[in-house]
């Protein structure tokens, strides 16, 4: 059944019911053996009563009337296509009719003392201790009623009504709901067990004594007091036994949410349920971290792209075809410069190469394959799907024109060499996916369309050209995102080129480089 208005009312009326019994019982907690006889202004009292005897159900039917007429607002009030209101209506649907609930013997109160200042009025009679009384009462009363209400209607809420609408959970994340917490709970519940019942007797008590003679030690309502106090210091603790762990685990658990794994510390140290949880909690951070380690591992051997899209999917061999742009880029005599260099001068300066131009990749949505010693293989278009990936491979060549010119720039002033680069860019139908052996695979692409990037990129030297464009890629330009031009290049025609392995030969472009 989706959660809806209609809903939301058949669970208001069911809930009104379980309403209904709590104020019966509280009705009957607050009412029962409780003396007025002997008492003058009581007498009065008794008399208007009963020559008004329509009073008492008038009294009865506003005090019960008024939270009715507000429980009945409360939900139907909610706009019936706003889910998000209907959904905070029913989360907060326990608390709301237990404080409304409880505001019908705010309202019997009043009536009462209403009742009250008419007697004295008329007969100039009062009685401090029925006014007393009354407002004592009408506080346990509220108690009782609110507590009967939300315990009983939260448990029915949780375990039966909310998992059937927010199977997902995410309850707490709801905009607008009321949240009591522990501390509060434990302290309703504290009033309801132990001073609600211990008031109501020691009022038995202090009533026998004035219309019996009765006496009774005042060190008993002292030791009692002592008492209550004591509880009540022991509830909070006991409270606090709860909310310290809890909202331990809630900031551990959003400092997981958070992404940081190191929170396995030793801040709930106890035997309880709440020592099993927290020492689980440290062993799924500690496994969190791990995980978060061989993924960021893998993700550096690995192009990103390419390790999120070898985590969601099965590991297997095979692939599938697809149209792809390839980009090849090598540097210019590469090999004769670095035997002059020691090893580690080699591998700096091929790492800040490598830096440098893979964020210009990256960037445009481009993947780095592989590095083929000084060379470096991109892919546009796989395995992330890009309705641009043509244009992008092209950007990404002219920014990486950019920072290899910054890079130079830097290279003189540290005395390191200036490194010439040359790219090759065609695009194409291609095969992508996992090739390899079943224990040992790669993530790459094969095909005519690699082959014939990696062929264009050597062209370069010959036409003393560092970027060199298919017409393929070309092409694509005016048909990439669903014909919508994506960038504006100055291309400049270079050749009809013969392509070794190629029968047709294979028109070049350029974007000259003005710096």
């Amino acid at each position: 059944m989706p959660l809806s208005k209609k809903t939301l009312v058949k669970i208001a009326i069911c809930y009104g019911f379980l309403v209904f019994v709590a104020n019966s019982i509280t009705i009957f907690c607050s009412h029962v053996c409780v003396f007025h006889e002997g008492n003058t202004f009581h007498d009065y009292l008794m008399a208007f009563r009963h020559k008004n005897f329509f009073i008492e159900p008038v009294k009865f039917f506003m005090t019960f009337f008024i939270p009715t007429a507000l429980s009945i607002f409360y939900v139907l009030s909610a706009k019936k296509d706003d889910r998000e209101e209907i959904k905070r209506r029913l989360i907060n649907l326990p608390v709301a009719y237990s404080l409304i609930s409880a505001s019908g013997w705010i309202f019997a109160c009043l009536y009462n003392m209403a009742e009250f200042l008419y007697i004295k009025q008329t007969y100039n009679v009062i009685s401090i201790e029925m006014i007393f009384s009354e407002l004592i009462f009408t506080v346990l009363e509220i108690i009782l009623v609110f507590a009967i209400c939300y315990f009983s209607l939260e448990n029915i809420n949780r375990n039966f009504v909310l998992p059937r609408y927010f199977r997902k959970g995410n309850i707490s994340r709801q905009k607008g709901i009321i949240c009591p917490s522990i501390t509060v709970t434990f302290t309703v519940l504290y009033f309801t067990i132990s001073v609600f019942p211990i008031t109501y007797f020691a009022y038995l008590l202090e009533t026998l004594e004035i219309k019996h003679n009765i006496k009774i030690d005042i060190h008993v309502f002292f030791i009692t007091l002592i008492f209550l106090i004591t509880f009540f210091l022991l509830t909070l603790r006991v409270a606090m036994l709860f909310k310290k762990p809890l909202s331990e685990l809630i900031k551990k658990a959003k400092k997981i949410e958070a992404g940081d794994y190191k929170i396995y510390d030793n801040t709930i140290v106890s035997s309880d349920e709440f020592g099993m949880l927290s020492d689980s909690f440290n062993d799924m951070s500690q496994a969190l971290q791990e995980k978060e380690f061989m993924r960021d591992t893998f993700g550096k051997l690995v192009d990103p792209h390419v390790r999120d899209y070898l985590l969601r999917q099965s590991i297997k061999l095979g692939g599938h075809k697809r149209c792809a742009t390839i980009m090849f880029c090598d540097i210019r005599n590469f090999t004769k410069m670095s035997e002059n260099m020691p090893p580690e001068k080699v591998v700096f300066l091929l790492n800040r190469y490598f830096t440098a131009l893979g964020t210009c990749i990256t960037k445009n949505n481009g993947i780095i394959n592989k590095y083929i010693g000084d060379a470096i293989m991109a892919i546009f278009g796989a395995p992330v799907d890009s309705k641009t990936h043509s244009a992008d491979a092209i950007k990404a060549a002219l920014q990486m024109r950019q920072e290899l010119a910054k890079l130079n720039s830097e290279a003189a002033s540290k005395n390191l060499p200036i490194l010439n680069f040359g790219i090759g860019i065609h695009s194409g139908t291609l095969l992508a996916g996992n090739i390899g052996a079943k224990d040992r695979m790669e993530y790459t692409v094969i095909g005519d369309t690699v082959n014939t990037a990696s062929r264009i990129e050597s062209l370069c030297k010959q036409y003393g050209k560092n970027l060199l464009i298919s017409a393929a890629s070309l092409d694509l330009l005016n048909t990439e995102n669903d014909g919508k031009k994506t960038a504006n290049f100055d291309f400049s025609f270079v050749d009809e080129a013969e392509i070794r392995g190629k029968e047709e030969k294979v028109k070049l472009y350029t974007i000259e480089d003005f710096q």
